[in-house]
């Protein structure tokens, strides 16, 4: 709900970064997920729009992509990070790396 993300290592807060999940009708489920498959140049299946840096969360349709920032729920579903943080976390977030969405 506040649209912030906190990259976390060893229990420690390394780095943060606005965001954009979700919006109405579309929002983006609280939980804890993996990464399971990535992508550099993804493309939206359902809805045709590029997503790079992709990092698919629990096998599903949603994900951690590159995006337009708002600050505010904007997507359809999926985490929009600015793309230097998007690049970042892909370089260093393995598949099998734990995420937690809350609200």
């Amino acid at each position: 709900s506040s649209q912030r993300a906190w990259v976390m290592k060893n229990g420690i807060i390394i780095n943060h970064t606005m965001v954009s999940t979700g919006r109405e009708g579309y929002g983006t489920p609280a939980g804890r997920y993996v990464i399971t498959d990535k992508h550099t140049s993804h493309v939206s299946t359902l809805y045709h729009v590029a997503m790079p840096w992709f990092m698919r969360l629990n096998c599903g349709a949603i994900g951690l992509h590159s995006g337009y920032v708002t600050g505010r729920p904007a997507s359809h579903g999926c985490i929009r990070l600015p793309r230097d943080m998007a690049e970042t976390i892909y370089q260093h977030a393995p598949v099998g790396a734990r995420v937690t969405i809350m609200h």
